[in-house]
């Protein structure tokens, strides 16, 4: 018995291995998120986006997205139409960082970008780390976003502020093949 349960776990290994599968969940900064949508765009992007387990894309408190452009040549071709697409939504000028290890070429790079929700009931604070990885074709993105509710005319955002550092670690960790059909 204990035979058939190891083959049958290796069967199913190499089975994701081979399809290229990855899994409907994933864990990051200690919370388990699960994959609620999945977008294939018509400039051959693909995007996965991950919500906290219980939630959904309309009630979600943080977000884990992955996106690839397999046609990217470069970050500049993934990253500079994003910025286009935000600039009207910043609360304030987006926070370029590269990755210390990245070397001179640009080749990882993290965008802090604050932006306000179109009701202006939040604000959404994103992490946008935008690399080009060895062995996966194009450029990738790894997104985290957090929601900080406006009352009053206020937001709270020191919950972010303290554990900037680690969701940036934690981000620079991601390595995600996206999957082209939620299962």
């Amino acid at each position: 018995m204990k035979t058939i349960t190891i083959i049958t776990i290796l069967f199913l290994g190499f089975h994701m291995i081979l399809q290229g599968d990855e899994p409907a969940n994933l864990q990051f900064a200690g919370v388990k998120y699960h994959l609620a949508s999945v977008e294939l765009g018509k400039d051959d992007s693909i995007t996965n986006e991950y919500v906290p387990a219980g939630q959904n894309l309309d009630s979600w408190t943080t977000l884990i997205a992955v996106r690839q452009w397999t046609n990217a040549k470069d970050i500049g071709d993934a990253a500079k139409p994003w910025l286009k697409m935000i600039r009207p939504l910043l609360t304030k000028d987006v926070k370029v960082f590269n990755k210390p290890d990245s070397g001179k070429d640009d080749t990882d790079v993290v965008f802090e970008a604050w932006l306000a929700a179109p009701d202006k009931s939040y604000i959404e604070i994103n992490l946008h780390r935008f690399v080009k990885e060895k062995g996966s074709d194009g450029i990738k993105a790894y997104q985290f976003a957090q929601k900080v509710l406006i009352s009053g005319g206020k937001s709270d955002p020191s919950l972010f502020v303290k554990n900037r550092t680690a969701l940036f670690n934690d981000l620079a960790k991601l390595q995600i093949s996206p999957v082209k059909k939620k299962e």
